[in-house]
């Protein structure tokens, strides 16, 4: 579907990561520091940030939400030059929701879910082809602590959410939280964190911690597994 467009970056392997942390928590914030960046923000409010964004209006189809990315890709271009480096989609949680009920107002039982899953499985798959065409992809994702399970999860629902919901579908991601007066980020040691980065601390101070430093990271460690190990 994008297959006719490229961004301008660099030749390294993009980066996909994803954030995730309870409401009012700081995780559009953390989205200050992207350079070329566009946000596909879809969260119930109009986006706040000074950033290149879209506000994602109501669509009754996830076709319609990849129609509205390629237009606005080629806007973004139109107005800057170029296309950005880095797409952000604020939230995915929202986006999911979308999904749930805009499948239960057309079907009906067990035909709700089954296309609840392919309408998922799509704007991933998506998410994959953008990446694939050079953009960095940021998704984020509000969390609820679960008290049975005594844990943070996304609060996608169904098979999507059993088999590792939008954290199965990336390497890096982070959680923001607030612990007493501080915004910490954590990168490793707790269930909706992940890296592959032997350097990064288990958890760090959010004022320390620099997003597109740490794309721009996570590029080079996939450059040199791509040059190293790739058959």
């Amino acid at each position: 579907m994008y297959d006719n467009i490229i961004p301008k970056g660099d030749d390294k392997i993009p980066a996909k990561l994803l954030i995730t942390g309870l409401a009012n928590s700081g995780k559009t914030s953390l989205l200050k520091p992207l350079k070329n960046v566009l946000v596909f923000s879809r969260d119930g409010k109009p986006f706040s940030l000074e950033l290149p964004h879209v506000n994602v209006p109501d669509y009754g189809k996830i076709d319609e939400l990849l129609d509205l990315i390629q237009e606005k890709l080629d806007a973004y271009k139109a107005k800057m030059g170029e296309y950005p480096d880095t797409l952000a989609f604020d939230s995915v949680s929202r986006i999911f929701t979308d999904i749930e009920t805009n499948c239960q107002n057309k079907f009906k039982g067990y035909d709700v879910w089954s296309n609840v899953n392919m309408e998922v499985n799509k704007f991933v798959a998506a998410t994959n082809e953008l990446m694939e065409a050079g953009f960095n992809i940021v998704l984020i994702a509000h969390a609820v602590f679960d008290v049975d399970a005594k844990k943070f999860i996304e609060t996608c629902k169904g098979s999507f959410a059993k088999t590792g919901g939008f954290l199965s579908t990336v390497d890096y991601a982070v959680n923001i939280d607030i612990v007493g007066n501080k915004r910490i980020v954590t990168h490793k040691g707790m269930h909706l964190s992940r890296t592959l980065l032997e350097d990064m601390p288990e958890k760090e101070d959010a004022n320390n911690f620099n997003l597109q430093t740490y794309l721009d990271k996570i590029k080079t460690k996939s450059e040199v597994v791509q040059e190293k190990w790739s058959i």
